[in-house]
């Protein structure tokens, strides 16, 4: 059920789970029956007897698949801008620079650190920005 990097994560979380009695947002792999893996996130709380010992978990496990398939596309995407040889600038709705990537930086010489933050019209001064 649990591939070995999992088993590892899993066994390497497990004191912590005992001695404080609860474990948030643990990822890991899991094994199909038919041998897929899908990526989870585990979230478990320890039950423990009148004494206090640990006698089990009550643990919800979340098929995290689609996010997984999300970041990476989002990943995929933020690389394309950032190595791409055009100038690829974001803004925010008052004309704030949010985004700026290597060719902006070599365009317009100024860093990213320089330019995020600041308001579009550094750009092209006699032009308003978006929001105005």
């Amino acid at each position: 059920m649990l591939t070995p990097d999992g088993r590892k994560t899993f066994k390497d979380s497990f004191p912590q789970l005992k001695a404080e009695g609860t474990v948030q947002d643990l990822e890991f792999e899991l094994i199909r029956k038919d041998g897929t893996t899908i990526p989870v996130l585990l979230s478990a709380s320890a039950v423990r007897d009148s004494s206090g010992d640990y006698l089990r978990s009550r643990s919800t496990v979340y098929d995290i698949t689609s996010r997984k398939l999300q970041e990476q596309a989002q990943a995929r995407l933020a690389a394309i801008v950032e190595y791409s040889d055009d100038a690829i600038i974001s803004e925010q709705l008052d004309g704030t620079i949010l985004t700026w990537n290597k060719a902006a930086e070599r365009m317009f010489e100024s860093t990213a650190a320089e330019a995020v933050g600041r308001p579009v019209s550094i750009l092209a001064p006699c032009f308003p920005a978006s929001g105005s």
